[in-house]
């Protein structure tokens, strides 16, 4: 994934976004989860993949798990929960991996070629901007409160 034209990634990601909403059943979503955890493996994290499909796995046995369709309003708010991470899971992923593996100037070029205007292409540079950040703020924060004991 690492040497695709950002046009193309990001067509990627907007169908991916399209498969999320379109599909409603729970095989649909485990698939859809399964191509994005193959793309992870394609783009080199091969380690990501494999936690994401266990992850999937177990939230798919939960959701599909004979006790989960009893009728009661915990069970439904707990199955609720758990098919929206199921749903949404892939697409944060994808948005993930997308912002390990492209590098922001190339993006914004890419963009630029489409010749979307600087309205669009500013807020996805700052988006794909902010989660290595996030992730960086995070380790930080880890650390400390480990060395403090916490």
């Amino acid at each position: 994934m690492r040497g695709l034209d950002p046009r193309v990634k990001l067509l990627q990601l907007v169908l991916t976004s399209v498969c999320i909403f379109a599909t409603r059943s729970i095989p649909a979503q485990a698939a859809l989860a399964a191509a994005i955890g193959g793309l992870t493996w394609a783009s080199g994290q091969p380690r990501r993949a494999v936690r994401f499909l266990v992850f999937v796995g177990l939230i798919t046995a939960v959701l599909v798990a004979p006790a989960m369709n009893r009728p009661s309003s915990a069970l439904f708010a707990v199955r609720f929960v758990v098919f929206f991470v199921l749903k949404f899971a892939p697409g944060a992923l994808f948005v993930l991996v997308l912002s390990q593996t492209e590098d922001v100037t190339r993006f914004i070029q890419g963009l630029e070629r489409l010749r979307l205007p600087r309205v669009l292409t500013l807020p996805l540079a700052v988006a794909m901007r902010f989660v290595p950040t996030l992730r960086y703020e995070l380790a930080c924060i880890k650390d400390a409160m480990r060395l403090r004991g916490l």
